[in-house]
C-alpha cells in the first residue's frame, strides 16, 4: 500500500470516527468499504438483441451516475456521455432513444422554469424493461414518442420505434 492510499484510508477512518463521536444514536460502529465498487449489470440488458454495445454502455453510465439508490443522481449530458465512451453526440442521442423505446429508461418529467425554459429531464432507469402499462403510468408522452420516432432519419431508431409500435398495439388488442 503506497503513502497516498494510506493517507486516503486514514482520512476515511478519521471521518468515520468523527461521525461516530458526533452521532447520538446507538450505532455499534462503522464499516469502511476498501475495494472497488461493483455495480450489477442485468443479464437481460447485456443479451437484449435490440441493444448494441454502445446502448449497453450508455445504460451503465446512467446507472453509475446514481450514487445512492435513495437519492436522484445527476443525468450526464450527451457531451459527457459521448466523451466517456468516445462516441458522437448523435450516437448517444440514438442510444437514449433506443433505451427509451425499449423501456430500459423512462422519461418521467420535463422540467421547465417559470419562463417555460427547459431545465432538464427526469429519467428513471430500470433493471429490466418496464411493461408497456407501467411505462404509460410514468411517461404519458410515450405513445407520442413512439409515433415521432417512426419518422426518425436514424434507421435503428425507426426500426425500434416500429417494434415498439407493434408491441403496443398487440397489447391493446389482447386486452380487448
Amino acid at each position: 500500500m503506497n503513502d497516498t492510499k494510506l493517507t486516503q484510508i486514514s482520512r476515511y477512518i478519521d471521518k468515520a470516527r468523527h461521525d461516530l463521536l458526533s452521532n447520538n444514536s446507538d450505532d455499534s460502529g462503522a464499516l469502511l468499504f476498501m475495494g472497488e465498487i461493483q455495480d450489477p449489470i442485468p443479464r437481460t440488458l447485456i443479451i437484449d438483441p435490440t441493444l448494441n454495445a454502445i446502448d449497453v454502455r450508455v445504460w451503465m453510465l446512467l446507472r453509475i451516475s446514481i450514487a445512492s439508490p435513495n437519492l436522484p443522481g445527476k443525468l450526464p449530458s450527451q457531451k459527457e456521455l459521448s466523451e466517456s465512451i468516445s462516441s458522437s453526440k448523435m450516437t448517444i442521442w440514438s442510444s437514449m432513444q433506443i433505451l427509451r423505446l425499449n423501456r430500459w429508461i423512462t422519461l418521467c418529467d420535463k422540467v421547465r422554469d417559470t419562463r417555460g425554459q427547459n431545465r432538464g429531464n427526469i429519467y428513471a432507469i430500470h433493471t429490466e424493461p418496464l411493461t408497456i402499462s407501467d411505462t404509460l403510468m410514468l411517461d404519458n408522452s410515450y405513445i407520442d414518442f413512439i409515433e415521432q420516432s417512426l419518422d426518425s432519419k436514424v434507421s435503428r431508431v425507426k426500426n425500434n420505434a416500429m417494434a415498439a409500435h407493434i408491441a403496443f398495439y398487440k397489447q391493446i388488442n389482447n386486452q380487448e
